[in-house]
């Protein structure tokens, strides 16, 4: 009985597989129209120039993109998101994150959470946002919760422009972090821009990544964290990579001075600590990067941080103090 028990259950899961793949399909239908329904309301909402709903995900959750009529005022933009969190209450589509965008400049973007229309907050936001777009050269990703705000700005050739106009405009707190990129270069910050912030970057850019320079490091990276400022150099020689057991101080020092001597510069108006890396990157992107100097104002080299024991940190402490 037990092997004809087996032999009918068999028989039967092949039964089971239409019926299976019936609801499957019925659920996924359900979804798309859930979304589409969804879509076509907001589609009619007053200010709506254009509107997109995305499903789940296995990695991502719900969205909602709008782009609405330029020139609304705050108050007019919170009321919309109201009014989609009333429309995805009313099809049953819950916990998505919106993403608004003004026709004309879709690409600054202000992506919130589905209860910003009842956020005290709200009318702020969007006035801090609509004013940094109506400054900033770069696109601007403006992603924001009550608890935490991210300011992202892709910009090609106006990094130092735009990090002067945020500075300018003042707006930020502690729990804003700003983040400039122009192609490889990078600038993170926090809270509000001071004046010491925008020299930092401008003598950064204007000493590092001079093209005057033997060896310049236009892709840098700049931290300005609590406690410390981070300058990240990339390194390039003109011969392209070479061994890390070759980078030694006899060989290459004259050509990397004048970038050591750039970096300490740009870091001298900083009233923060500062530390200066300086890596080749590596060829292989599984392998990590060759970081063959750090040098720190507040720490004294670390002896055996690196482990091919070429000098290069004794060697920017010499530079630094010189």
């Amino acid at each position: 009985m037990a092997v004809l028990g087996g032999f009918r259950a068999r028989a039967c899961a092949p039964a089971l597989l239409p019926a299976l793949l019936l609801v499957l399909l019925t659920g996924c239908s359900e979804d798309v129209d859930q979304a589409h329904a969804v879509q076509t309301r907001l589609g009619r909402t007053d200010h709506v120039v254009a509107s997109d709903v995305t499903l789940p995900t296995a990695d991502r959750g719900a969205e909602i993109a709008l782009d609405v009529q330029a020139g609304l005022t705050p108050a007019q933009v919170v009321a919309l998101a109201a009014d989609v969190a009333e429309t995805a209450i009313d099809e049953d589509y819950l916990a998505y994150r919106l993403t608004l965008r003004e026709a004309g400049t879709p690409t600054d973007a202000l992506v919130v959470d589905d209860d910003f229309g009842t956020d005290p907050r709200a009318a702020a936001v969007v006035w801090h946002w609509q004013r940094l777009a109506s400054a900033i050269l770069g696109e601007i990703t403006y992603r924001y919760q009550p608890d935490a705000e991210i300011v992202e700005v892709e910009t090609v050739g106006s990094l130092v422009h735009d990090v002067e106009e945020a500075g300018r405009i003042g707006y930020g707190s502690t729990a804003t972090t700003w983040r400039f990129a122009d192609g490889g270069s990078v600038y993170v910050d926090s809270g509000r821009l001071q004046p010491e912030d925008v020299l930092l970057v401008q003598r950064v850019q204007r000493t590092v990544a001079s093209p005057s320079l033997p060896v310049p490091a236009p892709d840098w990276r700049l931290e300005t964290r609590a406690d410390h400022v981070l300058l990240d150099l990339p390194v390039v020689l003109p011969q392209g990579s070479v061994a890390a057991a070759a980078l030694t101080v006899p060989t290459y020092e004259l050509p990397l001075q004048s970038l050591a001597l750039g970096a300490f510069d740009a870091l001298s108006v900083s009233s923060r600590p500062t530390w200066l890396r300086l890596h080749q990157r590596a060829v292989d992107g599984d392998d990590d990067d060759d970081v063959f100097g750090w040098w720190a104002s507040d720490q004294p080299p670390l002896p055996g941080r690196d482990p091919l024991h070429r000098g290069w940190d004794t060697w920017l402490e010499g530079v630094a103090g010189a």
